[in-house]
């Protein structure tokens, strides 16, 4: 019976996702695998360039519309990896440290419905957040979740403005630290399960010609860059 919900819930989310952002302008295949130059600007405006490689990663999704992602950047030489979700409409990502995880949230009123992955398990673990006192998506939330093994928790979640960014801050038992950034009515969150990971987070429209309008932030960075990616 618990799996029975646990998978329900799964379900409700991903369509909860598939219809909180305008519709896609191509909807995205199974197999969501390309290579990509990018150009971007970084906290200070300074532009940059180089490439993203994204391949698709086997995780149980509870729908044909979401599907995991390895990513792979290369920036003035310098490598970066990370893992992601897409939908399809949006890409969003994390990068950072092997720990580096990812909740995406779907803004429902008062209400945070999320999916979170991990970059050592194919499973996916849900969240749901109700808002205690807020405004806007600011605030303090009860929060009741399931992890990547069926198993239920729960504790309490303060969001916090930081300009362009959101600070995220979880206790469930143990405390985590993540920044979230905002793209209409869905929200990403980075977080590291371990503290010397310090976590990047980045979302992007899927287009037919590759990735547009990029957004990305890192955590105790007050700060957005911006990133593009046209098809190789």
């Amino acid at each position: 019976m618990k799996k029975r919900l646990y998978m329900f819930g799964l379900a409700l989310i991903a369509v909860i996702f598939t219809s909180q952002i305008a519709p896609a302008i191509n909807p995205t295949p199974q197999g969501f695998n390309r290579t990509l130059s990018i150009k971007g600007t970084d906290f200070n405006k300074q532009p940059y360039s180089g490439t993203l490689e994204v391949k698709s990663r086997k995780i149980k999704s509870p729908s044909a519309d979401i599907e995991g992602v390895t990513l792979k950047w290369n920036v003035g030489g310098t490598p970066y990896q990370g893992i992601g979700i897409v939908t399809s409409q949006i890409l969003t990502a994390t990068w950072g440290g092997s720990s580096c995880s990812l909740v995406v949230y779907a803004v429902e009123g008062k209400k945070l419905t999320g999916l979170w992955t991990v970059s050592n398990s194919p499973n996916l673990g849900a969240e749901f957040a109700t808002a205690v006192s807020t405004k806007g998506i600011v605030g303090s939330y009860n929060v009741t979740g399931t992890g990547l093994d069926g198993s239920s928790y729960k504790g309490s979640l303060d969001v916090i403005d930081h300009g362009p960014v959101y600070q995220f801050s979880w206790n469930v038992g143990s405390k985590y630290e993540g920044i979230g950034i905002r793209t209409k009515d869905l929200v990403s969150v980075a977080w590291g399960g371990s503290s010397k990971d310090t976590c990047g987070v980045v979302q992007y429209l899927i287009t037919d010609n590759g990735l547009s309008s990029g957004k990305w932030g890192f955590y105790g960075q007050n700060a957005t860059g911006t990133e593009e990616g046209t098809l190789r």
